[in-house]
């Protein structure tokens, strides 16, 4: 009875170490699309969606008006705003031919902030401008717009492409980094401080096909 008793016992501990292992095997890599490394979370659903982001901006200084515009085919849509609206109307400026997400396509497109200072229009089109407006990195929403300006963006389907985890000191996001011929997605775990510096380390290649994307 008791060499019965000490079997189970000695398989029971083999049993609970191998469940350990797993564990934090699962908990410490992202190899199979479906985990999530230790203390990452899924990212939420409305962060691909560039209104969303915007929307959540907070400056790095206190403006009377700005806004998220943009163009296609010379055709401008302001996409959010905050602000008096109407000290936009009594100035007098010309919009930039150039900004960020741009498209080369036969309607050409791209995006920029308009913002006021100092009684005087101003823009913000180019990435370095875009973060420089942003300031301090306040939510993971201005943490993932800043990796859009980076070209990295999430994927839903994978979780290699989808989720993150604030520390004190930055954000950390497993986002795609995206080829269209041939097709193929790679991870990217980016960083971004929250003083706005953007660090990326490009993982494994997820999927990859013999197509050319085109849209």
């Amino acid at each position: 009875m008791k060499g019965r008793v000490d079997l189970c016992f000695y398989g029971f501990l083999i049993a609970t170490a191998v469940a350990i292992v797993l564990s934090q095997s699962r908990k410490s890599h992202i190899n199979d699309g479906i985990s999530f490394p230790d203390g990452f979370s899924k990212l939420p659903l409305h962060l691909r969606d560039v209104e969303q982001l915007v929307s959540k901006i907070t400056p790095n200084k206190k403006y009377s008006y700005w806004n998220y515009t943009s163009v296609l085919g010379g055709y401008k849509t302001i996409i959010w705003f905050k602000g008096d609206s109407l000290l936009r109307k009594r100035l007098h400026f010309k919009m930039p031919g150039y900004g960020v997400f741009s498209s080369n396509s036969i309607s050409k497109t791209y995006s920029y902030v308009e913002f006021i200072d100092n009684d005087t229009m101003r823009f913000a089109n180019n990435k370095a401008d875009i973060i420089e407006f942003i300031g301090k990195v306040d939510n993971i929403e201005e943490a993932t717009l800043i990796a859009n300006l980076n070209n990295l963006h999430p994927d839903y389907d994978d979780n290699r492409g989808s989720c993150y985890r604030e520390t004190s000191e930055n954000y950390q996001i497993y986002l795609m980094s995206f080829e269209g011929c041939p097709e193929s997605r790679q991870s990217v775990l980016a960083t971004i401080s929250k003083s706005g510096r953007f660090d990326a380390r490009f993982l494994e290649v997820y999927q990859q096909s013999n197509d050319c994307y085109s849209h």
